[in-house]
């Protein structure tokens, strides 16, 4: 490129700062990663790990697993008064009974795919609801026997009611019967929804919960009534508290056996009902009063609800579709973590003595008790330092009544999820007021704390961690250097005057980056071609842009250097740097010379004038003429093409009168830099 004249050096300070991007990155110093509400800690995994609302983390509940199965899902679960556990899975159908020793055993395997709900009634008989075969069976340790054929697709859920009849809810004409004690059955409401999900009876009355539209309906007698049409898709679940307040369950997303599944039988060649995994979808709990007001008590986009149970103090438990997460739910609407399973999705939740889920992917059977768990481990998703790091004090705040403990430990990577090339876990700490980390340097860090008690009804809690790091010094990087200059002429100003001329005024700018974030300084040089030695021009520049006046230097060749340093962040002896080096570009101050003028007589009074243009520093860029003080007129070259030093013209006048005429020409080079000279000729 070509630099032109300057104008007015007084304008560069201004210049400077209009077009200059501040470094504002923060320091390489000490930083901590912090672990202190509930989001930071929703991140983390827990085990027997409850995580409040307020981002405190207590012991949960024991969960303890009771049963595996090789199936994929656990539908559903019941329990009968000597804690024997039934389960029922898909996609095979099978009925697990699970003693409270543990042993287990398969007492029935069905025809069906999937074994979608169950029920006990007063005398201890098990009823189960099957896909795609919409069959109930009744089941004891000896087998099942098909009780009801409702040549339904889906037996969703089942209620005793105050008779003892089975209410059963089918899908997909939306369909709820009622089952005598003998088999015989009738339709109690078409609902004209698609399934009826939830069936409960609570004093004397059925109420019935739909998806398609999310209805919930009262069965009293032989009248049917609709209590709240809900905003979601699928009414889950139906649970009433002690003041007879109704509370719904519901969801947006789908969890459920796809809605043409096989009718198969095993053995057969025809494929088994698949079960579709949870779209996460929005999800809430209602609560509908018994004079009908309802009201929401908390909403979700975050969670799918599947399931829910009611804890002796009120408080709600969720089973939810987003990794085996178990929410506490509280009359306000207050929602914490209460613990975590191992699976995808919890599909069903009783309550006996005490809590017993069911599970998908995969399917599992666990129990939550409902005191605190002897031991929990809570960790800490791997946290990013972005470089390699030397690590600090790892410190927490606890509270940590009599007979109970925290203790911390880490370790560290180099991999984003942890693997076999991590360190170890460090040994425990109990120092929550700070211990130095042990782990070695790396891009990544976990802790992991143990909350301990011996006492079943008292907690720990653990309220905040704290880790400090810092980063190892990486170089700065100048990636672009580039010069231009800032102005090619006068502009007028907002008042109509003009503004000062800035051609000349060259604008150096660069782009630089620090992967650690460091304040950078730099130095601005300039070279010469045919010159040793680099000449400083500015020195500890904070901005990543210079200008300067061009006509401080001769014409000429010249390159720039940037130099950066990230030596504001660091102390001298750890500061790095980096260079760059612009294209090389041509400061141009002299205009081109017109010379060699002279004029011919062609014919008349029309003449043929003669020129020559040169320029010491860069191709000549436009001419033109004009002829006793006439607009400007353009001019090529003899070749047509202005792409030298020098270059040669002829032009031809229109018949000129008798007299002097004065013809002038201006030539202009490729820095803007503009020369001119004149010819006399004397018309006869």
């Amino acid at each position: 490129m070509r630099i032109a004249i300057c104008g007015i050096a007084a304008w560069l300070f201004l210049m400077t700062a209009f077009f200059a991007t501040l470094h504002l990155a923060e320091a390489v110093s000490t930083t901590f990663f912090r672990t202190e509400t509930f989001e930071d800690f929703s991140r983390g995994k827990q085990e027997n790990i409850s995580i409040k609302k307020d981002g405190s983390v207590v012991l949960s509940p024991p969960l303890t697993e009771k049963f595996e199965s090789v199936e994929p899902y656990i539908w559903s679960i019941a329990s009968d008064k000597k804690g024997n556990i039934y389960a029922g899975t898909g996609n095979e159908g099978k009925i697990l009974k699970i003693q409270p020793n543990g042993d287990s055993s398969v007492i029935f395997d069905s025809p069906e795919a999937e074994i979608l709900s169950m029920v006990l009634d007063g005398s201890g008989k098990l009823y189960a609801g099957t896909a795609p075969g919409g069959i109930i069976y009744r089941v004891g340790d000896s087998g099942g026997k098909v009780f009801f054929d409702s040549e339904e697709k889906y037996i969703w859920s089942m209620a005793i009611d105050k008779n003892g009849d089975l209410i059963a809810g089918t899908g997909d004409k939306g369909r709820i019967y009622r089952v005598k004690k003998n088999g015989s059955a009738q339709v109690i409401l078409e609902s004209g929804q698609t399934n009826i999900t939830k069936v409960a009876v609570h004093e004397g009355k059925i109420y019935a919960g739909s998806a398609h539209d999310g209805i919930l309906f009262m069965i009293d007698g032989k009248k049917t009534k609709v209590l709240y049409d809900t905003p979601e898709k699928e009414i889950r679940s139906i649970l009433f508290d002690e003041a007879g307040n109704i509370l719904l369950g519901t969801t947006s997303g789908e969890s459920a056996p796809s809605s043409s599944p096989s009718r198969a039988k095993r053995g057969d060649d025809e494929p088994r009902g698949e079960a579709a995994p949870v779209t996460p979808g929005a999800s809430a709990i209602y609560k509908v009063s018994k004079d009908g007001t309802t009201t929401q008590v908390v909403s979700w986009s975050s969670y799918t609800l599947l399931c829910m149970a009611m804890l002796p103090d009120g408080d709600i438990v969720v089973g939810t579709g987003e990794e085996g997460q178990l929410l506490r739910v509280a009359r306000d609407g207050t929602t914490e973590i209460l613990s975590r399973v191992e699976a995808l999705q919890v599909l069903s939740i009783v309550s006996n003595e005490e809590f017993i889920l069911s599970t998908g992917n995969m399917g599992r059977v666990y129990t939550l008790g409902k005191t605190y768990a002897a031991k929990g481990y809570f960790t800490s998703q791997p946290l990013d330092a972005l470089t390699t790091s030397s690590w600090g004090v790892i410190s927490w705040t606890a509270y940590t009544p009599e007979r109970t403990s925290v203790s911390v430990q880490t370790r560290s990577g180099n991999t984003e999820k942890p693997d076999q090339t991590w360190s170890d876990w460090s040994k425990s700490s109990t120092k929550g007021e700070g211990e130095k980390v042990s782990s070695p340097p790396a891009r990544f860090l976990q802790w992991k704390a143990e909350l301990s008690t011996k006492n079943s009804h008292v907690t720990p809690t653990l309220r905040d961690v704290s880790v400090a790091y810092l980063q190892k010094n990486l170089d700065p990087k100048i990636t672009g250097v580039t010069v231009k200059p800032l102005s090619s002429g006068q502009t007028e100003g907002s008042s109509g005057r003009p503004r000062q001329d800035l051609r000349g005024v060259v604008i150096v700018s660069w782009t630089a980056e620090d992967p650690n974030g460091d304040s950078l300084q730099f130095v601005v040089q300039f070279k010469g071609t045919g010159q040793r030695n680099w000449f400083t021009m500015e020195s500890d520049l904070k901005m990543s842009s210079h200008t300067f006046d061009s006509q401080s230097l001769p014409d000429g060749k010249y390159r720039i250097r940037v130099k950066a340093s990230d030596s504001p962040s660091n102390p001298d002896d750890l500061a790095l740097g980096d260079v760059r080096e612009s294209d090389p570009f041509v400061i141009d101050n002299t205009p081109p010379e017109v010379f060699r003028m002279g004029a011919d007589v062609k014919r008349g009074r029309k003449y043929r004038i003669t020129f020559q243009v040169e320029d010491d520093a860069s191709p000549v860029a436009n001419c033109e003429y004009s002829i006793d003080g006439n607009p400007w007129r353009p001019v090529f070259p003899i070749d047509q093409i202005f792409d030298t030093k020098e270059e040669s013209f002829v032009l031809e006048t229109s018949s000129l009168s008798g007299g002097q005429h004065i013809i002038v020409v201006k030539a202009t080079d490729r820095a803007q830099n503009i020369g001119t000279n004149r010819l006399i000729i004397d018309v006869k």
